[in-house]
């Protein structure tokens, strides 16, 4: 006799499924051939939840318990929800508040035009600088120096790979 609960997920820490186990890989199951287990688990994780229903999918996932209880918090709110990413893009309001360095030529400046130059060293008694037109002119793209690249960056905690498998036989839980 099995001493674990249909239902009940358990790590393991080798490759082999063991008898009455199966991965949580997302997989679709028969409802008429696992009854017991579809009637725990519903389709929670997919299905139609009249002839199918899936397996919880916990490939490069970790679980979390869900917050049912805490009407405040958005995330992890329903049993079966997913969310998170293995990586990420930042956006703007994610990027903290910093500088760049300015573009700059140290010797005399050789041209009026701003298109195409960066700023340089006026001589001596020179106004370098001016009050803001009301359409200012470009600079050069090259005048402060670009950041980043746009891509996303790896999001994911350390982690420890084993195998999350579901009970498909065994004790049927009592309900309380």
């Amino acid at each position: 006799m099995s001493d674990w609960f249909i239902g009940e997920i358990r790590l393991f820490s080798y490759g082999l499924i063991p008898r009455g186990w199966t991965p949580c890989d997302g997989r679709l199951l028969q409802v008429q051939q696992n009854t017991a287990l579809f009637s725990l688990i519903g389709n929670y994780f997919g299905g139609d939840g009249r002839t199918t229903f899936a397996l919880p999918d916990l490939r490069g996932r970790v679980a979390v318990h869900p917050q049912v209880a805490d009407p405040t918090r958005i995330a992890f709110q329903k049993m079966g929800m997913t969310a998170g990413g293995e990586t990420h893009q930042l956006t703007i309001s994610e990027v903290p508040a910093h500088t760049h360095a300015a573009q700059a030529n140290t010797e005399a400046g050789t041209g009026y035009a701003v298109a195409g130059n960066v700023w340089a060293a006026g001589a001596a008694g020179q106004n370098l600088y001016g009050a803001l037109p009301a359409s200012p002119p470009q600079m050069n793209g090259g005048a402060v120096s670009p950041q980043g690249g746009g891509q996303g960056h790896e999001n994911m905690q350390p982690f420890l790979a084993l195998s999350y498998c579901i009970a498909t036989t065994g004790l049927y839980p009592q309900r309380p």
